[in-house]
């Protein structure tokens, strides 16, 4: 599953305007968009996050991803490219 053509194409008004998404909210417009037929269970989703943050050419063809967000445009443990990092201010 290409996780990032999925937020350009049918999730594309609100990745435009945001550019963040949590993985509950995301899990739940699959399946609003019936695109969970696609996706046997939320680990595969949570594999296709893996697999876009782990991208090395995230930042034209992926996305990052962050294990929290602590304030507005400020997120902890972010993943880009393979690499972790402690803290990260938007943009990454």
């Amino acid at each position: 599953m290409n996780l990032r053509l999925a937020l350009d194409q049918k999730l594309s008004t609100y990745w435009d305007a945001h550019h963040e998404v949590g993985l509950r909210e995301l899990w739940s417009w699959f399946a609003s968009l019936r695109l969970s037929a696609r996706l046997r269970d939320a680990s595969v989703l949570e594999g296709a996050v893996r697999d876009g943050a782990g991208n090395i050419l995230w930042r034209s063809e992926t996305f990052a991803y962050a294990a929290a967000r602590e304030e507005p445009a400020e997120y902890r443990g972010v993943v880009a490219g393979g690499r972790r990092t402690r803290r990260s201010r938007r943009p990454v």
